[in-house]
């Protein structure tokens, strides 16, 4: 997933950057793009069964659903991280 994330990232700030060169102009919301980018990979099936498998008190089924997406959801953070420190996209509020 780390790697994943990254690419993803890495694809889109080098698309946006070639539609930069084209155009000539930077894009406002290339920060709201960046976090699009790799927001697919947000694991919600484990997600939602682990915390409804915790509902119901099934603890030996939700607890490992919910570290397994919590790991998911950090090499995700951590991939998008290892692309935003060089770019330096940073997630500003996207203008109106």
């Amino acid at each position: 997933m780390l790697v994943s994330a990254a690419t993803a990232c890495a694809t889109y700030v080098g698309a946006a950057s070639l539609i930069e060169l084209i155009t000539g102009d930077p894009s406002a919301r290339l920060s709201a793009g960046f976090i699009c980018a790799a927001i697919f990979l947000i694991p919600g099936f484990p997600l939602v069964t682990g915390g409804l498998d915790v509902a119901r008190i099934d603890l030996g089924v939700g607890i490992p659903r919910l570290g397994y997406a919590t790991a998911v959801i950090l090499a995700i953070t951590i991939g998008v991280w290892i692309v935003a420190v060089p770019t330096g996209i940073s997630p500003d509020a996207v203008p109106t």
